[in-house]
């Protein structure tokens, strides 16, 4: 593993490799997202790699809206526990500082919205140098500013709702007070992401982003998003010669995501009525379920496309979403990225 190799972790103790245990990695923050459990199932197969989960007892996590979530065919350990937050100051798991002293993981591997808990919670900080476990940021930064910017934003933006919750609002106003208490909050997310020992993220922007609060280069590590595609090549293969499941049409389109506003998938529709005027026989395929769906079927009747659209919801069954991808002339991504991407490639 050249991770054990790195300038940032390294095994401690003179014990021959092969008397040492797997190295222990505990997940945090990340839920049962399908794709991703293939990814965690294919380290866990490493013989030197044991990996936990940990997600929240009583609830679906901190993932995005209409993000699929599952246990089906996962080999790695599950472990839950209770989520609670702290006077608005930071997320945590109960019963956190004992759990990792009786799992001792070596590595823990956490999201932003658990972050702060290993900043504020004194416990969790003790056990944390006691067992000398290592801590990992993963995270998707397009919408982390850089410290400038908030600063920035600090001394010439107003509150809003998008950084406080609105029944605040009206106690804090717009005063010293309030630009003291986000200069404190922008400072202690400085901490926050000075303490891990590495970050890992999907986006080379975390360069600048990260290096603005003062975490240093060689601590960042660039790990673009991905399923297993290994795995994706070998489905194609198998589904290589199964029979359609859609009628032959040369001029089909697909669109395969959650409905989420920040996809566009209503700027797609608006673009397939135009594509409909010079391809009568046109089709588009939107694979994904979500919280616009309802306001997207609406949009596809006014633009008179019901008999040309085809709402499939979501399909998580990789061969039959490799299907009817095979079957697509055209894959069209309207808005931000997804994993899609490289479901399409393949």
């Amino acid at each position: 593993m050249g991770l054990i190799r790195s300038p940032v972790f390294s095994w401690k103790g003179n014990e021959p490799l092969e008397k040492r245990r797997p190295l222990k990695i505990l997940f945090m923050g990340i839920g049962l997202v399908h794709y991703y459990n293939l990814i965690l199932n294919r380290l866990h197969a490493l013989a030197d790699i044991e990996i936990l989960n940990l997600v929240p007892l009583d609830s679906a996590g901190h993932v995005g809206e209409g993000v699929y979530q599952t246990q089906e065919g996962v080999s790695f350990r599950i472990c839950r526990l209770p989520q609670s937050t702290f006077a608005l100051l930071f997320h945590y798991f109960r019963g956190f500082s004992s759990f990792i002293k009786k799992e001792k993981p070596d590595i823990i591997v956490v999201s932003d919205y658990y972050l702060m808990m290993f900043l504020l919670d004194v416990r969790v900080r003790i056990s944390i140098r006691r067992l000398g476990i290592k801590i990992i940021l993963k995270s998707i930064p397009f919408q982390v500013k850089a410290y400038g910017e908030v600063l920035r934003d600090i001394r010439t933006t107003p509150l809003n709702s998008q950084i406080l919750p609105p029944y605040l609002l009206p106690f804090l106003g717009q005063g010293w007070l309030t630009r003291s208490l986000r200069r404190i909050s922008l400072e202690l997310r400085k901490l926050s992401y000075r303490l891990p020992d590495a970050h890992v993220n999907y986006i080379e922007d975390a360069y600048t982003i990260y290096g603005s609060y003062g975490v240093p280069r060689e601590a960042i590590f660039i790990t673009y998003n991905s399923p297993d595609t290994d795995y994706l090549f070998r489905v194609r293969e198998a589904i290589a010669k199964d029979p359609p499941v859609l009628a032959p049409c040369p001029h089909r389109l697909i669109h395969v995501g959650r409905l989420v506003a920040w996809k566009r998938t209503d700027l797609l529709l608006r673009a397939f009525s135009s594509v409909k005027k010079k391809f009568p026989d046109g089709e588009l395929l939107i694979v994904g379920e979500g919280p616009e769906e309802s306001d997207l079927r609406r949009l596809a009747e006014s633009l008179g496309l019901v008999s040309s659209v085809r709402f499939l919801g979501g399909v998580y069954d990789p061969h039959l979403l490799g299907r009817y991808l095979m079957e697509s002339t055209v894959y069209v991504l309207a808005g931000m990225g997804g994993i899609s991407i490289n479901d399409a490639m393949i």
